[in-house]
């Protein structure tokens, strides 16, 4: 339930805090908890990225991300381990990137885990 949560007040992340003229992805890509049907994992681990093209637009996502998936736990009296690791990326078609072809555009690919 806590998963479904974090998953859901996620969403609003790059609707509401990114500005339009920025481009930001943030997807949670894998999910695992529980063994049985029929009843509520103890605990559930969630991985994802979030991907960006600029420094200032990744660290006010990781900032959010932060705030969100600890604030999602507190409220529901559980708790939340994040893993993140930064991985940095160059696109190589600058041109698809808005570039004139002549400047390299950096996309900061971030990867966070929620054991």
């Amino acid at each position: 339930m806590v998963a479904n949560q974090v998953i859901n007040s996620l969403q609003t992340v790059v609707s509401s805090e990114v500005d339009p003229l920025r481009s930001a992805v943030l997807t949670i890509g894998k999910i695992r908890g529980g063994t049985r049907y029929n009843a509520i994992a103890q605990k559930a681990t969630l991985e994802g990225t979030i991907r960006t093209f600029g420094s200032q637009t990744k660290e006010r996502v990781k900032e959010r991300f932060h705030s969100i998936v600890n604030g999602v736990a507190e409220s529901m009296e559980a708790s939340a381990h994040i893993r993140y690791t930064r991985l940095l990326y160059q696109a190589a078609d600058t041109v698809a990137c808005g570039g004139d072809g002549g400047e390299k555009t950096e996309v900061f690919r971030d990867r966070a885990a929620l054991p």
